[in-house]
């Protein structure tokens, strides 16, 4: 693989890894590695244009299911060998996690201003040239990022390290699982074990344990993705049922910071107009009705996840599972 765009196009047409049962797994985790990047590096020139938000989202994603992978595949790699591409990975996605996060608000903010009356929108004109102004100032801090050498050096050191085999691979000294076959039960089982020890503490988790669920879901799901080459077509359903909690609990952290955010705004705001003429003062009450729907989307979606999780404690997606890892047995 290379930057060029016929390359970068070749790679994105892709619709597997290439992933083989008998494949070494370092060299596995490279192929998954090398696809992701390729799509990356393929929705920059969206992401910079920023015209289609989806873009900067989806490049966003392509880092994060690269992490996950250097987190699967570490014990394969010398650490010295991979830790520059961890650091550039964890660089970008903060660079653009900062965007994707104003763009959610903003679009959220934007569909409930169409409901509400013309002459009140007004209120609202404040929040939102604030959450504007915060958005210009982080793609502004992305572009610089995008921009700078160390974000060049680290694409073109990355694209060398994908496309040398065996570059950086640790070499095992005792008997452990080598091959995709072996490894990709062992990995499966153990992300979905992390999953499911969050049942003893769920009946009155809070928010934040709820963000580390979410996560630990992400990266049984992206490991269940990265092994899809040599799995069964049950897997399909278990990364759906999956994605289905990833979502709840996404748009569940989404209110929850939209809930912070509008709550300092509304502080900051009576700090400000507290010296003001009462007649002066803007009307709080708009943001205190947006605030109360934000609070009441973030305690619907507390109240349903309970039902939505059973969905992976049951007994039929264990099943799912293990005929999805069956034809690992079987190759």
């Amino acid at each position: 693989m290379d930057l060029t765009d016929q390359n970068i196009k070749k790679e994105l047409e892709l619709k597997t890894q290439g992933i083989l049962v008998d494949d070494l797994v370092a060299e596995a985790g490279r192929k998954i590695l090398s696809l992701q990047f390729a799509r990356m590096i393929g929705h920059e020139p969206g992401t910079r244009l920023g015209a289609d938000a989806e873009e900067l989202h989806d490049m966003r994603v392509a880092t994060r299911r690269m992490r996950v992978a250097f987190e699967v595949f570490e014990p394969f790699f010398k650490k010295k060998a991979i830790k520059p591409y961890i650091k550039g990975l964890r660089g970008a996605a903060r660079a653009l996690g900062g965007v994707r996060d104003l763009d959610v608000f903003l679009d959220e903010l934007n569909d409930y201003l169409a409901n509400v009356p013309e002459n009140e929108r007004p209120e609202y004109k404040i929040l939102l040239s604030q959450w504007r102004e915060e958005h210009n100032k982080a793609r502004l801090k992305m572009l610089r990022f995008l921009d700078s050498d160390r974000y060049q050096i680290f694409t073109q050191q990355f694209v060398q390290f994908l496309n040398t085999p065996d570059e950086g691979s640790r070499r095992l000294e005792t008997v452990q699982p080598n091959q995709v076959r072996e490894f990709a039960p062992k990995i499966i089982y153990e992300r979905l074990a992390a999953v499911q020890s969050h049942e003893r503490v769920l009946g009155n988790a809070a928010i934040k344990e709820l963000h580390t669920l979410r996560i630990r879901l992400k990266k049984l799901r992206y490991t269940v993705e990265f092994f899809g080459d040599v799995l069964t077509s049950e897997s399909k359903e278990i990364i759906r049922s999956i994605k289905i909690l990833q979502d709840h609990l996404g748009k569940l952290n989404d209110a929850d910071a939209a809930c912070q955010m509008v709550n300092e705004f509304i502080a900051a705001s009576e700090k400000e107009q507290s010296t003001l003429p009462v007649h002066e003062r803007a009307n709080p009450e708009p943001m205190f009705m947006y605030l109360a729907k934000k609070e009441n989307e973030r305690q619907r979606l507390l109240a349903t996840f309970p039902q939505l999780w059973q969905t992976i404690m049951g007994k039929e997606f264990s099943e799912k599972l293990a005929e999805a890892t069956s034809a690992l047995q079987t190759a």
